[in-house]
């Protein structure tokens, strides 16, 4: 009598039946872990403004002019100084640096001007692909703008933003004005 050689092997019904269990698996553990998407795409922002703000800083360094940073409900942009200095050439002044020893020259008086949107697109208005709410506080009060010096140097400032559905995780992009900003995740 010749042996049968039956192939083992598992049926479709069973590697559906696995398959189901696992989807059924990953869906409780995504469920357990919570949704954390949200808290990626504000760290995610978080990132780009410290980005564009240093950059930001660097073209008023290497202009020599201000910037300054506005802030709109569900936007942020910054704008240029384009200074109209006529045929008066401009008085410079020496300064020192607080806490730095670093001397700068400046302008004595600030020319005539006009503020225009930055020409560099990184700087330009910047509307979220989600909606968000941004709250500017410049020394404490609640401000639409910041000066950025053609220093590089700012006032002391906080950012906060989050999404409306999401109220209770914020993120606060702050710089005490000498430093480079940085940003911490806040839940509330």
């Amino acid at each position: 009598m010749k042996p049968v050689n039956r192939q083992q092997g598992f049926t479709l019904i069973e590697i559906l039946v696995v398959v189901v269990i696992i989807g059924i698996l990953l869906t409780a553990a995504i469920a357990l872990r919570g949704d954390h998407s949200g808290q990626r795409a504000l760290i995610a922002e978080g990132e780009r403004l410290r980005s564009v703000f240093i950059s930001a800083q660097q073209q008023a360094v290497r202009t020599g002019l201000p910037l300054r940073l506005k802030v709109k409900a569900g936007s942020y942009g910054f704008e240029v100084f384009k200074p109209e200095y006529g045929d008066e050439p401009p008085a410079l002044a020496e300064g020192a640096v607080p806490a730095t020893g670093m001397t700068l020259t400046t302008l004595k008086r600030q020319p005539e001007g006009s503020w225009t949107e930055a020409e560099f697109r990184s700087l330009s208005l910047y509307k979220p692909e989600r909606e968000m709410r941004f709250t500017l506080k410049v020394a404490d009060k609640a401000q639409s703008e910041l000066m950025i010096e053609a220093s590089g140097l700012t006032q002391a400032f906080s950012l906060s933003f989050y999404f409306p559905e999401m109220p209770d995780r914020v993120l606060v992009f702050s710089g005490d004005g000498a430093g480079q900003p940085d940003y911490q995740l806040q839940s509330q």
